[in-house]
């Protein structure tokens, strides 16, 4: 059986999304290293603009939305003991995602991530819940699904895990931004301040969000994110 629900459960989302957790999260600035480099990005109000962007079409539309339908279809199922099948709608689900990564950069993000989390998620494991991680998850398997299978594991509710993997995106993105830009410390934190904002907006349209409303796109990263492969000196991998 799926572990029970335990006090302990709103530490385990701090863990999730800590910048400390081990899953490389620091590593990647989701195009913004090449829009500092072609001066689309100067200044904090032009990071704002961009990260604003990115909140609207992005999270609003790929990664929040396909978090609730991800975390949806382990929760409505018994839990998957060693061999049992997860189902076709994670599978289903997680399989868009990766189509959704629309550059090679972008693909290897989520799913290097991904396997850094299960590699953690299984040395974290108590023994006695060992086969509660299913050995026929998908594959590859994409940031958002690994991220729904540790809330699911941790018992962490639907509307914490969409709060908290929303802060912990902003943040990695504020975090390059003060490096990249550069950004003094104050600015960054009053950046978070103000798109913090936004994050509640992108959570309610996630969940109003319909299978026929998903996938919106975000052009320009995902051009600057294709040229980054070859921009000449670079912070964040590619």
């Amino acid at each position: 059986m799926q572990p029970s629900l335990t006090k302990t459960a709103p530490y385990r989302l701090f863990q999730l999304i800590s910048p400390t957790l081990p899953v490389g999260a620091f590593a990647y600035s989701q195009g913004l290293e090449m829009a500092v480099e072609k001066q689309i990005v100067v200044d904090m109000e032009s990071s704002k603009t961009w990260l604003s962007g990115l909140i609207q079409n992005n999270l609003s539309f790929v990664d929040l939305p396909l978090l609730i339908r991800l975390k949806s279809a382990l929760d409505s199922q018994d839990s998957p003991s060693e061999g049992d099948s997860l189902g076709n709608s994670f599978g289903e689900w997680n399989d868009w995602l990766i189509a959704a990564r629309e550059t090679r950069e972008l693909h290897l993000e989520s799913t290097l991530m991904a396997q850094a989390l299960l590699r953690l998620l299984t040395s974290l494991s108590d023994p006695k819940d060992a086969n509660l991680i299913p050995d026929n998850l998908p594959k590859p398997l994409d940031w958002v699904s690994a991220f729904a299978l540790a809330c699911w594991l941790w018992q962490i509710e639907l509307s914490d895990a969409l709060a908290g993997f929303a802060w912990s995106w902003l943040e990695n993105q504020v975090a390059a931004a003060i490096k990249l830009v550069p950004l003094g410390q104050t600015e960054g934190q009053q950046l978070l301040l103000e798109l913090s904002r936004e994050l509640e907006t992108a959570i309610e349209t996630a969940q109003d969000c319909s299978d026929a409303e998903l996938g919106r796109m975000s052009p320009m990263q995902v051009m600057l994110s294709a040229q980054h492969e070859t921009q000449y000196s670079r912070l964040f991998r590619s």
